[in-house]
């Protein structure tokens, strides 16, 4: 049996349908996002790049969704399930990284932490 929920004709869209936030910020960041890749001198003309930049865009709906509480299949490697479990994976990826490249990444990102005592 399924339970269906019923909305007041008042309530905000963005309350009945919470994935609109989500699109929202999409259309305002990916624009951005293209932007700095063009002015860094990639291609962002080039078919490749087009196709893979879809799958960024997904994967930053995932994301934004899964905040939301709205579903998407791209969630099924992310959160629990999301194979970089630990900062210290993504510190091993990157290592990994500039030694086949020779680069390094600047400036050093990383993610705060906090502990149960904060």
């Amino acid at each position: 049996m399924t339970k269906k929920i019923v909305q007041h004709p008042s309530t905000p869209e963005d309350l009945r349908k919470p994935e609109i936030v989500a699109e929202r910020l999409l259309a305002e960041m990916c624009p951005l996002m293209i932007e700095l890749i063009a002015n860094w001198e990639f291609d962002i003309h080039n078919e490749d790049f087009t196709r893979d930049f879809r799958i960024v865009v997904e994967l930053l709906r995932a994301i934004l969704y899964g905040q939301l509480g709205v579903n998407h299949e791209l969630q099924v490697g992310l959160g629990s399930n999301n194979p970089l479990k630990q900062v210290e994976d993504s510190m091993v990826q990157q290592e990994k990284i500039k030694d086949m490249f020779n680069v390094s990444f600047s400036p050093d990102f990383v993610i705060p932490t906090t502990t149960d005592d904060e």
